[in-house]
């Protein structure tokens, strides 16, 4: 288990033992997010000053690259399932994927109205998805960054996005205190998940796609 933690760490947990076995220190204000990537080698993490950390989640303390990116604070950042290029939400209207090898950024996606809170591969990566502070979430081709859906509705704040396993449906949590369900190829919401008596920030689907499961304040 990694988590992020305002005291600008990242720590990595034993699951049997409940102890910390690394400390991840090398931002400057706190961190936003932290994830693995899908092979399970590598965390990102983000934080307020700005930065984009890669970190080896098997060599100690090992830093493999640091992106500085346009805007900060940066919202999250998820490595693509072949873990070549990372996808960048910041304080800006845009989406910025970013080469692994070289840390140039390599394709810019435009049409969100709004700060970008939340972003997310499908599990093929032919997709991306975005959440943003503009009420909309988006789906993209990662090639090209055409956008292919603007998904309308929440009344509030998107702050996440998640793809089922299979690709074929999209989670978005919003601050409206609702998460909702999307067919991506027709970009038609499927259901209105109504429960939560404050924000909704995050969202997740089950590996076998049937379930979301969504975080409220």
């Amino acid at each position: 288990v990694v988590t992020a933690s305002s005291d600008s760490t990242a720590r990595i947990w034993s699951v049997e033992s409940g102890h910390c076995e690394r400390v991840l220190d090398g931002q400057t204000q706190g961190l936003r997010h932290a994830a693995y990537s899908p092979s399970g080698d590598v965390i990102t993490t983000v934080s307020n000053d700005g930065f984009v950390q890669i970190w080896s989640s098997t060599r100690a303390n090992r830093l493999l690259r640091s992106l500085h990116v346009r805007s900060k604070p940066v919202h999250a950042a998820v490595l693509s399932p072949d873990s070549a290029t990372i996808l960048v939400a910041s304080a800006s209207e845009t989406l910025d994927l970013y080469s692994l090898t070289s840390g140039e950024r390599v394709l810019t996606l435009t049409g969100h109205m709004d700060w970008v809170r939340g972003a997310a591969f499908s599990r093929d990566g032919a997709f991306v998805a975005s959440a943003a502070h503009d009420g909309a979430a988006r789906i993209w081709r990662s090639t090209d960054g055409a956008c292919l859906q603007t998904l309308s509705g929440h009344t509030d704040w998107v702050g996440d996005a998640a793809f089922s396993s299979d690709g074929s449906l999209l989670a978005t949590a919003s601050y409206d205190g609702t998460a909702r369900v999307w067919d991506v190829d027709t970009g038609d919401c499927r259901h209105v998940l109504v429960g939560n008596t404050d924000w909704a920030r995050a969202a997740a689907c089950s590996l076998i796609g049937a379930a979301v499961d969504h975080a409220c304040a």
